[in-house]
């Protein structure tokens, strides 16, 4: 299975056409976003037309929430509530290859939480 290594979020502003009053600008904004995978391979995601950027990405991988997100919500398993929300506080651009420790802090606080509902095995 591959693995997302690279995303590229790029901002466009289209003109409106049609009947978007709820954008104040006169213009539709629009996100382009491009995935590459470990194996080099690309994909185009949606243009979302939002007038804040806010995003939310749901993973199962510990490691894409931090390097990925400014905050991560953990949640419990059934039935799903959130538990913590923790803030990112890392340098961005972000790489794999160069994690600062506070990356490994973050992800070891995010398995602690898991362990201590069962949803991790124990080491």
């Amino acid at each position: 299975m591959a693995r997302i290594a690279r995303v590229e979020v790029g901002r466009r502003d289209y003109p409106l056409v049609g009947e978007f009053k709820f954008f104040k600008s006169g213009m539709r904004p629009t996100a382009i976003v491009r995935l590459t995978d470990d194996c080099g391979r690309q994909g185009y995601g949606q243009a979302v037309p939002v007038e804040s950027w806010a995003y939310a990405f749901i993973t199962h991988s510990i490691p894409e929430a931090v390097l990925l997100a400014d905050r991560v919500v953990v949640m419990s398993p059934r039935p799903g509530r959130i538990v913590e929300i923790i803030d990112i506080d890392l340098p961005r651009p972000r790489r794999l290859d160069r994690v600062p420790e506070k990356f490994n802090q973050y992800t070891g606080r995010i398995r602690d939480i898991f362990k201590a509902r069962g949803v991790l095995a124990m080491d």
